[in-house]
């Protein structure tokens, strides 16, 4: 299947649309389905209060987080919530787009799903992205003195070898 490609809506995903009708009262959304799945995007200052009712509404149930990124468009970033509900056996993508390139900040949501903890850092440490009320963003990968983002499209990569180096 080409990447992108759109088909009909799975089962669990047209019941999840109709549970996030309620759910998400007051919470300004578009959708779309991608690869049968429900993806929803939402402000980022709703981004916590959509992550909460995911997980403690029982219709939504979503009890793992599985994977929380963040990419960069130049302009803009947006970052990605992946969740599952093992009770309902349906996921969900929340997208964020983050419009303040230079101060890029969504509110972590640690206190929901402790395991975005490295996910949090992980994106904070390779772009950038500060997750405010995140108990620690010290790096992962990199020194703690790094002070560049190496997934950002503007980062230059340093070359490994300088051509005077492999002079024979």
């Amino acid at each position: 299947m080409p990447p992108g490609h759109r088909e009909a809506a799975k089962p669990s995903a047209l019941a999840l649309q109709a549970a996030l009708k309620v759910a998400f009262d007051g919470i300004e959304y578009t959708e779309t389905m991608n690869f049968g799945d429900l993806e929803v995007q939402i402000a980022p200052g709703e981004v916590y209060e959509a992550c909460r009712r995911c997980r403690d509404l029982p219709a939504l149930a979503f009890d793992y987080l599985m994977l929380l990124t963040g990419t960069d468009f130049e302009q803009y970033f947006e970052v990605a919530y992946q969740l599952y509900s093992y009770r309902h056996h349906h996921r969900l993508t929340l997208r964020t787009k983050l419009e303040d390139y230079e101060h890029a900040s969504v509110a972590s949501i640690t206190p929901l799903w402790p395991g975005a903890d490295w996910h949090e850092r992980e994106t904070h440490e390779m772009l950038g992205i500060d997750f405010p009320g995140h108990h620690n963003l010290r790096p992962l990968l990199l020194d703690d003195d790094v002070d560049e983002y190496p997934l950002r499209k503007s980062h230059q990569l340093v070359p490994i070898y300088r051509s005077e180096e492999h002079t024979s």
